[in-house]
């Protein structure tokens, strides 16, 4: 209520004043009374320089109130200005570009209890210098891009992994190569394991961090690119991980289907047999 009858004061001050001028001009006789009643002349003086000065008070402190309001206004409209002409600047990184690969289907990830959980986002990636395909030709290299990330609810703590990729001549029984390069594959993540966890205590994974390497073939040879077209050679990509609090350990194995062409556009990736 007094923050209120304060800040009306320039409103009071100005009937007060005009209310005053007419009388003078309207009531002669009352003021001629007041001629005689020094005390009353005095108050009435009193009055009206008090209500002046409060009023130029009042009014003072809401214009600097308006200005200050005006002022902040300004600056968050400018803000806003800004955030919407120049969007703020992200720098991911990311691995080469490549073109939408077809790929088998994913599995969804097994039912976890642990609010730690890394998991395979996507097939392997091929990528090629220069191209952004595979390229299956003598003397050029196979370049293999893999993936993990975390899909659980808290950062990974003490996380180790091992990628591999392998080009592997299948015998009479594809799904016997198949086993036996994964359980290769398997033995070799965890002597890497055994020796790395010796002087590292491993890694943090935060959430949906993904964590990607480029593996390369040697140069291929002849007979690589012949039995990689004619589905008796095959390349294998492997992904193994290990972290605190997790039930098991990931491990993933995926094989090439043979191409239609040497430049692979829509690289199809199978599971491994178990």
């Amino acid at each position: 209520m007094w923050h209120r009858l304060f800040n009306d004061l320039p409103d009071i001050s100005g009937i007060f004043l005009a209310a005053f001028g007419a009388a003078l001009m309207f009531f002669p006789e009352v003021i001629k009374k007041l001629e005689d009643k020094k005390q009353w002349r005095i108050a009435l003086f009193t009055l009206c320089v008090a209500l002046g000065i409060a009023g130029l008070i009042s009014g003072h402190l809401q214009r600097a109130a308006s200005d200050t309001e005006q002022e902040n206004l300004r600056a968050e409209l400018q803000r806003i200005r800004k955030n919407t002409e120049t969007p703020p600047s992200v720098v991911v990184n990311v691995p080469p570009s490549a073109p939408p690969q077809i790929i088998m289907p994913r599995n969804a990830p097994p039912e976890h209890s642990t609010a730690s959980f890394i998991w395979v986002p996507k097939m392997p990636q091929l990528i090629n210098e220069g191209q952004p395909n595979g390229l299956i030709a003598v003397g050029v290299p196979l370049h293999v891009n893999l993936y993990l990330t975390n899909q659980g609810t808290e950062p990974v703590q003490n996380f180790y992994r091992v990628f591999g990729i392998r080009l592997v001549a299948i015998g009479d029984n594809p799904d016997d190569t198949d086993r036996q390069v994964n359980r290769d594959f398997r033995k070799k993540a965890l002597r890497d394991y055994e020796e790395t966890s010796k002087t590292s205590k491993g890694h943090t994974v935060n959430l949906h961090q993904v964590i990607w390497n480029t593996l390369s073939t040697p140069p291929l040879e002849q007979q690589h690119v012949d039995g990689l077209m004619n589905g008796k050679t095959r390349l294998y990509a492997y992904e193994w991980a290990r972290w605190k609090d997790g039930k098991h350990d990931l491990s993933e194995c995926f094989w090439l289907q043979p191409p239609p062409t040497p430049l692979i556009e829509s690289p199809i990736w199978h599971n491994c047999a178990e």
